[in-house]
């Protein structure tokens, strides 16, 4: 079980378009979220629980399933430069149930490993290790050495640390977000329109 940690993100809201269609971030450490968060962490809790703090809940609002999500993570660090990445997860397939449902919620971190071993299902992930559907063992034995490193790296962030959505893709390919994210979605999914 996850106890409620104080550290959070803040939260931003960059585009109305996303924030209009009932998508939304909020803090994985929000105290009304606690159970739902233990049911997606599961016996995984202690080995997130070091980028917990800095990790993010996008709660599909909408009526539609989404195929690809990006989170912008933005900080300065220890010496004041202001620092960010995206992460994206997708489930670009037809019918893959990785995608999305309206209702459901994706658990995010800064660490793309993490988000990929979480976006597996409870039953097909253990000990940082996670079976994808051709039976390959996927992400790194190290994960745990991943989540210990990135955990001492945002502990020196200096100032605030925000999250917002960058982009998402539907189900029809119909996207909404940033035109850069767009950009590189589209270098593999020419079918990604606005």
């Amino acid at each position: 079980m996850v106890g409620i940690v104080m550290a959070q993100p803040s939260i931003q809201s960059r585009f109305p378009d996303v924030e209009a269609t009932g998508i939304k971030l909020v803090p994985a450490t929000d105290s009304g979220r606690t159970a739902l968060l233990n049911a997606i962490l599961a016996r995984d809790a202690d080995l997130i629980a070091p980028v917990l703090p800095y990790s993010v809940l996008l709660v599909n609002g909408s009526s539609h399933k989404l195929r690809a999500i990006g989170i912008l993570y933005q900080w300065k660090d220890a010496d004041g430069h202001p620092r960010g990445s995206v992460r994206v997860l997708g489930a670009m397939q037809p019918q893959d149930p990785a995608q999305l449902s309206p209702g459901d919620v994706r658990f995010f971190s800064p660490l793309q490993e993490v988000n990929q071993y979480l976006a597996a299902s409870t039953t097909d992930r253990q000990d940082g290790k996670f079976i994808d559907e051709a039976g390959v063992t996927s992400v790194s034995d190290t994960l745990p050495l991943l989540i210990h490193e990135e955990a001492t790296n945002l502990a020196a962030v200096s100032g605030s640390f925000t999250a917002s959505i960058e982009g998402i893709v539907f189900e029809d390919f119909r996207y909404l977000g940033s035109d850069n994210l767009l950009r590189f979605l589209q270098r593999t999914r020419p079918q990604i329109h606005r």
